[in-house]
């Protein structure tokens, strides 16, 4: 039993008609099979250990034909695991470092003091540049089914110059310059007028239209994820990849979203999907592969054509690594229903609706030899932790729950987050804090709105700044060359970032003509 293009029911196969200098691009499964030949199992999925040749006449590999969990990435490959983003040398993962912290080694860079029992870590941010490719970090954390499909396309469509100027083997060996990686992505996926890259799901023709990703969206969830990628093209969910979703285990939560599949109780404690296997009933069980592995299965496909010292199947030779790259998992449990005569894999454990991270193996806290960002960590943007002082009243730098610029002390003003369970950074502050609650600091620019004076007081408030308030009134004047923006709640105030207060007015650049 092997992984190929014939097993599999999605009708979005990716078969290429254009022909390149070598020829079609086969099928992504097998190009997936070369570089990581699979060991042959037997009905049970056991496996089978004698012999050179499994019955298909494929070779007797390395890699298991059965991709359950994310538990092994970057672990021995006798475990059922394949590398990780890291260990592919991906240039623009850009992950966490294994600082004993949820979700290191991965794109999601949460505070050491993190709780990861109680919050999913998936809420931490990624690495992002801002509005332009230029600095350390170049476009920042790109998703590799991004720089698979740019490859795939730009092979098809040579729009991207002869394949072999893509490589450059005395700096990069068998992998793809990531100088040319980048254009290539650039070229499919650019930065707007506003700096804004747009990357649409895998699921999505737009996004790859990648066959092995077996996404955990159906009906309504799939629906609403279409609107939300409106010009991604039509979504491959549950209904695409797989029939019905009468085939679902009832203890499983439909539609979830992600690759993974977690259980009801799981996901009602909002559980890292991370943590939840990958499709494991149906005519698709185990045959998930993360774009990574596909992207790294083309670079070597590649590779292998147009470089002599370049085999076949990715090079593992240094493989797993002497610390190796295995992430931190919660507490799991087994015995759940057999699907047919077949195991179910492990789930997280909930108890009092939360899950225990770390589990026995603990944090995982090593020296882990990769390429990190740690920006995120000890930027000069993280100076300090986060409290949580009850009353919201005269807070200091980084204290909450505020709800005005008034709860802060001073000239800080209250940064409001997005929604009772964001944990978006807080400028000048360290850590996440509580879920949802809202955060006193330093005005983040001067055109984020501060409510500097009210009702004329203090006196040395006044004449008011750009996106200060509040104004309109005889004792409240703006300075020169502005003029009173007024507004009713939370009126977006031109030229100007963040919330306010509600109903207060703010001083603007009086050549927007806005001013009424």
């Amino acid at each position: 039993m092997k992984l190929s293009s014939a097993l599999l029911l999605s009708p979005f196969l990716h078969t290429t008609v254009a022909q390149n200098e070598f020829g079609a691009l086969p099928h992504i499964s097998d190009i997936i099979e070369a570089a990581y030949p699979t060991w042959c199992i037997d009905a049970s999925e056991n496996r089978i250990t004698s012999g050179d040749k499994c019955e298909d006449g494929t070779p007797n590999g390395k890699w298991s034909p059965l991709y359950f969990t994310k538990k092994y990435s970057g672990a021995d490959p006798k475990y059922g695991g394949y590398p990780s983003n890291i260990d592919i040398n991906y240039a623009f993962e850009f992950a966490a470092p294994y600082y004993g912290q949820a979700c290191a080694g991965s794109p999601h860079h949460c505070s050491e003091d993190f709780d990861g029992s109680t919050t999913s870590c998936k809420a931490c941010p990624k690495l992002t540049t801002g509005t332009d490719d230029r600095g350390p970090y170049g476009p920042g954390h790109v998703p590799p089914h991004i720089s698979l499909a740019a490859v795939v396309k730009a092979y098809e469509t040579g729009d991207m110059g002869d394949v072999k100027d893509w490589f450059q083997y005395d700096l990069h060996a068998c992998r793809i310059n990531p100088s040319v990686l980048y254009d290539l992505i650039r070229k499919y996926y650019p930065r707007d007028q506003d700096g804004k890259a747009y990357y649409p799901p895998p699921f999505s023709p737009l996004g790859g239209a990648y066959p092995l990703e077996f996404v955990n969206l159906a009906g309504d969830s799939c629906q609403k994820e279409a609107d939300k990628h409106s010009t991604a093209g039509p979504l491959e969910c549950f209904e695409q990849h797989s029939g019905d979703v009468n085939q679902y285990p009832s203890y499983l939560e439909v539609g979830h979203g992600s690759p993974h599949y977690c259980t009801k109780e799981g996901k009602a404690a909002d559980v890292n999907n991370d943590y939840c296997p990958y499709i494991f009933f149906g005519a698709n069980r185990g045959k998930y592969r993360h774009p990574h592995i596909a992207f790294s299965a083309v670079e070597t496909y590649l590779a292998s054509e147009v470089i002599g010292e370049c085999g076949t199947t990715w090079d593992d030779s240094n493989y797993p690594a002497e610390v190796d790259t295995t992430v931190a998992f919660p507490a799991m449990k087994g015995g759940f229903p057999a699907v047919g005569d077949l195991e179910a894999p492990m789930q997280p454990t909930i108890k009092d609706n939360k899950w225990t991270w770390p589990g026995p193996e603990g944090t995982k806290k090593k020296a882990v030899k990769g390429n990190f960002a740690t920006e995120l960590h000890i930027g000069t943007a993280n100076l300090l932790s986060l409290s949580n002082v009850p009353g919201g009243k005269n807070l200091g730098r980084c204290e909450g729950d505020c709800d005005k610029d008034k709860d802060c002390k001073g000239a800080l003003v209250c940064f409001q987050r997005q929604d009772k369970a964001s944990i978006d950074p807080v400028p000048g502050c360290k850590g996440y804090g509580k879920p949802g609650d809202d955060y006193c600091t330093d005005r983040p620019s001067d055109t984020y709105l501060a409510l500097t004076g009210d009702e004329g007081i203090p006196t040395t408030a006044y004449p008011l700044g750009i996106c200060e308030g509040d104004c309109g009134k005889k004792n409240e004047p703006c300075g020169e060359g502005l003029c009173c923006f007024k507004r009713r709640g939370f009126t977006p105030v031109p030229g100007c970032d963040g919330e306010g207060a509600r109903g207060k007015d703010y001083c603007i650049d009086k050549s927007l003509g806005k001013c009424n």
